[in-house]
């Protein structure tokens, strides 16, 4: 793998660098292999409206899976150059699968290897509009609940193969508190947060507040003697680096976090490599731009006064001085710019989507 990185980083890296303005700047179309602007020179040329223009980027970009490259409305004149083949190919291979997401439950025990598992999971995954009522669910955008159902059932799966005991589920970065809060009403564990950021730690307590007092009313309406919701034990604790996550010796800990951001992300895994007590890590980073500080950014001075002011509102990971990234000595020499990090970060199907709907504004 690290053969894929080296040769595709020394010969394609300065396109991984560079923004888009930089193709106008940098005069980037110059530094493009001859026939790369040969071909897609003479494909521009082609083209005669946005519509065509649409559709050729859709098919640079397209999956590798020969059924969606069907719906693909562009057919070149000609064969697409080997080398720009070739770095597909090598992209797809060294990129999270992101082509075909899982779809229900049962799919992610292979991927954990749960094979063997007895847990019954030919189901789709939990839907939250069917198992809580709207006022158990307060404040949830779509987006967020999608994420959770997910976090949820994977969370489930793996407590329900664990061969030892989970005394506790801790949401690192728990935000105003939606992962921890549906993980508490939702599973049969103790369920704790830590936030540096102490106005959504007040935010996530005064929900957890409304939402104890409406599962008490809808308790005592269906006559039925059910469990309470307890508000969650949220600690207001702003992390610079591992050591400063404390939890007790004693109890055996179940880790997570949804966008986690920049150098939070490499805090909290070294945090699950140094403590023998916590068992299980299942967190979601985001913004890799931002590891080590994001202090590579490119003019950076002239934005060091807007960034400082900036600084309260950002998660604790972007203000970190360990180094986040690389974490693997495997990695230990490569070096991606905060531009290529930034690239990381690009949602394939958010940019068609886009593009689609460029056609129509």
């Amino acid at each position: 793998m690290e053969i894929y990185f080296e040769r595709v980083l020394k010969q394609c890296g300065y396109l991984a660098d560079m923004y888009m303005l930089d193709f106008f700047v940098e005069n980037l179309w110059e530094k493009l292999p001859i026939s790369w602007k040969n071909f897609y020179g003479q494909e521009l040329r082609k083209i005669k409206d946005r519509s065509e223009l649409v559709n050729f980027v859709k098919w640079i970009l397209r999956n590798l899976n020969a059924k969606e490259n069907e719906k693909l409305n562009f057919i070149p004149s000609e064969p697409e150059p080997l080398s720009m083949i070739s770095l597909r190919k090598v992209v797809h291979i060294v990129s999270l699968n992101q082509w075909d997401p899982i779809k229900r439950p049962s799919e992610v025990l292979s991927l954990i290897k749960f094979c063997n598992s007895e847990v019954n999971l030919d189901g789709s995954f939990t839907n939250l509009k069917t198992v809580l009522p709207s006022s158990l669910r307060l404040k949830i955008k779509n987006k967020k609940e999608h994420e959770i159902t997910r976090i949820v059932d994977v969370v489930k799966i793996l407590l329900e193969n664990l061969k030892f005991k989970i005394d506790e589920i801790i949401d690192i970065g728990a935000g105003i508190g939606h992962l921890s809060r549906i993980l508490s009403l939702l599973l049969p564990y103790k369920v704790s947060t830590i936030e540096g950021d102490s106005s959504l730690v007040e935010k996530a307590s005064q929900i957890d507040g409304k939402v104890s007092r409406f599962k008490q009313y809808l308790n005592q309406k269906d006559n039925e003697d059910k469990s309470e919701f307890v508000p969650l034990e949220r600690k207001n604790l702003f992390i610079k680096s591992e050591k400063e996550i404390h939890y007790s010796e004693e109890k055996d800990l179940f880790l997570t976090g949804l966008h986690t951001c920049g150098d939070f992300s490499s805090t909290i895994i070294r945090y699950f490599i140094s403590n023998p007590n916590a068992k299980v890590i299942l967190h979601f980073g985001c913004c890799y731009h931002k590891l080590n500080g994001g202090k590579d950014k490119i003019f950076k001075d002239v934005y060091k006064e807007l960034e400082k002011d900036k600084d309260a509102d950002m998660d604790p990971g972007h203000q970190s001085n360990s180094q986040g990234f690389p974490m693997s000595k495997l990695f230990s020499n490569l070096n991606l710019s905060y531009a290529a990090r930034e690239v990381a970060c690009f949602g394939h199907e958010q940019f068609i989507q886009k593009l689609t709907e460029s056609l129509v504004s």
